[in-house]
């Protein structure tokens, strides 16, 4: 469509209704072809293995040494040469395999280590050191000397 102007002639425009109009025919089309549910690929979510062991919720594992060496598996005296058996026997019928260790403040360095390496040796793949909670009023004052 053309139209004239009184000063330089002929205004050349496009004219958008029947582009909108189109527009709109088109949208509405799209919108009928679209499925309304998407659907993906079909997967099968992995199912838990039966299992025979009782729906029971397993109790935290906690291995107590003392000062002196002697060794406590939650309230149950065992001796230092039983200690690879039992974690064993424990270890293998449960799926967590995280062990709590509990230690006198007197004990050396390589006395923890040696009953970790037994733990490690008979199964156990998470090791928790149990800390007990500073007394108030005690600081560090930035060193890591501690309060020995």
């Amino acid at each position: 469509m053309a139209f004239h102007n009184s000063t330089n002639g002929v205004i050349a425009q496009i004219n958008m209704t029947p582009m909108i109009d189109l527009l709109l025919v088109m949208l509405i089309i799209f919108l009928v072809i679209a499925p309304i549910h998407p659907k993906g690929l079909p997967a099968a979510v992995p199912q838990p293995a039966p299992s025979a062991r009782a729906a029971t919720p397993e109790t935290n594992i906690v291995l107590e040494v003392a000062a002196d060496g002697s060794l406590r598996l939650n309230t149950h005296e065992v001796n230092r040469e039983n200690l690879p058996l039992t974690l064993t026997g424990i270890f293998r019928q449960r799926n967590d395999r995280t062990i709590f260790v509990l230690g006198a403040r007197e004990l050396l360095f390589g006395q923890m280590a040696e009953v970790i390496d037994v733990a490690r040796i008979a199964g156990v793949e998470g090791v928790a050191l149990v800390t007990e909670p500073r007394p108030e009023g005690s600081r560090n004052n930035g060193t890591n000397r501690g309060d020995r």
